[in-house]
């Protein structure tokens, strides 16, 4: 879900922005009947329809666990990504992975990799809200113009635009 022309900010500008402390207090005095999958600052153990209204028939992509879809962040009434686990269909070790997914998301600030804004976790789902990146995917680009070709010069920006995150992922070792 990377996207080119993303404009990054610091950490989530919501109040209600849960801290590792209050993650602690919350553990313990919530109903889960399990320990969290993800631990994180920025998750939050609330409904996630609380804070997002999801527009059902707007599924933007899929990954490997299911659908990505639209929301509309209610507060700052703003578009997102919101990739959805549902946690009963995860084996242990692909949660290790949507740990991990989540560990490096939030280590990356590359104004050409979509951003992790939040996420959530209840008792079935994790969700792991995105930066939403409007517009098509290179491939859909490429196959929408049939005969015709990219320029060189649309070509090398291209490239050097898919380079560029690369470059980055690459010197921070992910």
């Amino acid at each position: 879900m990377g996207c080119t022309a993303s404009v990054l900010a610091g950490p989530p500008d919501d109040k209600h922005a849960v801290t590792r402390s209050a993650i602690t207090k919350a553990a313990a005095n919530s109903c889960r009947t399990h320990p969290a999958a993800v631990r994180h600052s920025r998750i939050r153990y609330e409904p996630i329809d609380q804070f997002y209204q999801f527009d059902e028939n707007r599924v933007i992509g899929s990954g490997y666990n299911g659908p990505v879809r639209l929301a509309t962040n209610r507060r700052l009434n703003k578009a997102f990504a919101v990739k959805s686990f549902k946690k009963k269909r995860i084996s242990s070790k692909k949660m290790a992975l949507l740990k991990g997914e989540v560990d490096i998301y939030l280590r990356l600030d590359h104004p050409n990799i979509a951003r992790l804004h939040e996420v959530f976790e209840d008792d079935k789902f994790v969700h792991i809200v995105m930066e939403y990146c409007k517009g098509k995917e290179l491939y859909h680009r490429l196959v929408s113009k049939e005969d015709q070709h990219f320029s060189e010069s649309v070509a090398a920006e291209t490239t050097y635009q898919m380079l560029l995150p690369l470059k980055y992922l690459h010197a921070h070792s992910v």
